[in-house]
């Protein structure tokens, strides 16, 4: 019965490093989440400096395609984690079960 503890304490190691992993994860997409909404902000700031200075105009539209740009890659990148977060989370429940299994 000496590889019982072992076992244990393998699994145990594996649910925490699996949950670190999730951890990880869950805070990437609140990056990019942060970001996206900044690059919103940001752009309505910039809107606004057009309206009191209609002379800058011109370069208002380049700027809105490429934060336009840079939000849909945002978006996909979200997207991509929002995908792993979900593999990570069934991972954090099959080792929860399986340290229960042992334990």
């Amino acid at each position: 019965m000496s590889g019982l503890p072992n076992l244990i304490r393998l699994n145990k190691w594996k649910l925490e490093e699996h949950r670190r992993k999730l951890g990880d994860l869950e805070g990437l997409a609140r990056s990019f989440v942060d970001q996206i909404r900044l690059l919103e902000e940001r752009t309505l700031s910039e809107g606004k400096v057009v309206l009191g200075a209609p002379e800058v105009a011109h370069a208002l539209g380049g700027f809105v395609q490429a934060a336009l740009a840079q939000r849909g890659r945002l978006e996909a990148s979200l997207a991509a984690v929002e995908q792993e977060i979900a593999g990570m989370r069934d991972r954090v429940s099959e080792a929860f079960r399986e340290l229960k299994r042992y334990e």
